[in-house]
């Protein structure tokens, strides 16, 4: 199996994707979202906006931009064949490219917050396979449906018109 070349995504639709800084994706990031990638260590807001999908899917189209208008894709074709794991790794893939792009003294506290973002993913996944190994979330699930059939039956038995 041939290796990624770095800063390297995959979509659902099995397109790659190469990340890359600039001053140019910088400026268009900001002028079209209000997020100053260079300030990723420093400012909170930044990481707010990568923490959710919809702006990180945006974020990354941004990036992107050249690439997609060379595929003929539209932001929205885009953003159809982001999943879940194309997110996540397209996540790491700004961070590293943010990295990369700056002087050696921000980009060792971005390099560290990207070792901390890959040990909290790992960590969670942890969690959740141990959830799923333990049992947990089937009786977790198996509760909620009971609730929701009692609660069911005590709307219907009550005569109220359901709305």
């Amino acid at each position: 199996m041939a290796m990624k070349p770095p800063n390297t995504f995959t979509d659902r639709d099995g397109r790659t994707w190469t990340v890359r800084c600039s001053l140019k994706t910088l400026r268009a990031v900001k002028e079209s979202h209000g997020i100053d990638l260079d300030r990723i260590a420093t400012d909170a807001d930044v990481l707010t906006a990568l923490d959710s999908y919809q702006s990180l899917a945006a974020i990354l189209g941004t990036m992107l931009a050249d690439d997609l208008q060379r595929a003929g894709l539209t932001q929205d074709d885009f953003e159809a064949a982001l999943d879940g794991p194309a997110l996540s790794a397209g996540l790491f893939c700004v961070v590293r490219a943010v990295r990369d792009f700056l002087p050696s003294g921000p980009a060792k506290v971005v390099a560290k917050l990207h070792d901390t973002m890959m040990e909290a993913d790992r960590q969670r996944t942890v969690l959740a396979d141990r959830l799923i190994d333990s049992g947990s979330l089937d009786k977790l699930v198996s509760d909620a449906i009971t609730k929701a059939e009692k609660d069911l039956d005590a709307l219907l038995s009550s005569g109220e018109p359901s709305q």
